[in-house]
């Protein structure tokens, strides 16, 4: 199975704990499901949503 490193970088050592899960999480999911993902991190509205607290309560409501 072909593999990569991926080097994460962060501030503080909580901050990288977090950006390591994440990663580890997203590698979970199938190719399909990340190509949507991708999509979403490519969309100007949905970092809006991930970047407000209250619109991101409304997208968790709502999913």
């Amino acid at each position: 199975m072909p593999q990569t490193n991926i080097t994460v970088t962060a501030k503080t050592e909580i901050e990288l704990l977090t950006r390591k899960n994440a990663v580890e999480k997203v590698n979970e999911l199938t190719t399909d499901q990340l190509k949507r993902v991708l999509k979403l991190i490519e969309s100007p509205k949905a970092k809006e949503y991930l970047s407000s607290d209250l619109k991101f309560a409304v997208l968790q409501k709502f999913l």
